[in-house]
């Protein structure tokens, strides 16, 4: 829960990096993985971030095969604006891909926030 909310709400990265601090000291057993706080964090931020790299990866990849036969098939007529139907395609969950961004900011920002408290 610490780490969705302080992924998605930059305004209050502050007060989860003081959390997390807290629980760091209260949560420090060495030897026992699953009490360890920090090591939880890192791991689950880790993984994060390379689940929506690989992610953001294989939807590239998927719209590119689609532009390639979007581009084969038929020709490319352009809009009044200059854009072609293969570039609206690319736009069109932009909302979708903004979130995805800010929450991949989110996990640099609090791996960054929590490097600097210690």
């Amino acid at each position: 829960m610490i780490f969705v909310k302080s992924t998605g709400e930059h305004s209050y990265l502050d007060v989860y990096v003081k959390l997390c601090t807290i629980l760091f000291k209260e949560f420090n057993d060495r030897e026992n993985q699953e009490m360890n706080f920090k090591k939880l964090l890192v791991t689950k931020c880790q993984k994060q971030f390379f689940k929506m790299l690989n992610k953001e990866r294989e939807e590239r990849k998927i719209r590119r095969q689609s532009l390639d036969d979007l581009n084969g098939a038929e020709d490319v007529d352009k809009d009044d604006d200059g854009f072609s139907k293969p570039m609206m395609y690319l736009f069109d969950d932009a909302e979708l891909a903004a979130r995805k961004k800010e929450q991949m900011y989110g996990n640099m920002y609090l791996l960054t926030e929590l490097f600097i408290a210690r």
